[in-house]
């Protein structure tokens, strides 16, 4: 548990040190990322359901990717490295 709110602290001091240098271009930049990887999902999904016609498991699988997307974004800003953010940002969209 310890290592778990050590990571997040570190997290935290990447996001606060990019606020003081230039964090608001990050912060859109990483936005940008999750509004082009939801355009890339929809799209990729909406193939797959239109192949497959199986709505309820095309929804649990979007809901399922973006979880985990989200727990890895969550868990990439503690690492301090902004490629790996802007990747598992791109899972999030």
């Amino acid at each position: 548990m310890q290592t778990t709110v050590r990571g997040l602290d570190e997290g935290q001091k990447l996001i606060h040190s990019d606020l003081r240098q230039g964090g608001e271009e990050f912060a859109g930049q990483v936005g940008l990322v999750f509004v082009i990887g939801g355009m890339v999902g929809s799209v990729i999904f909406g193939i797959i359901l239109d192949k497959t016609h199986k709505f309820k498991e095309t929804t649990v699988a979007v809901y399922g990717f973006s979880a985990l997307g989200m727990l890895a974004f969550t868990f990439t800003l503690g690492l301090g490295s902004k490629i790996l953010v802007y990747i598992t940002s791109s899972f999030v969209g």
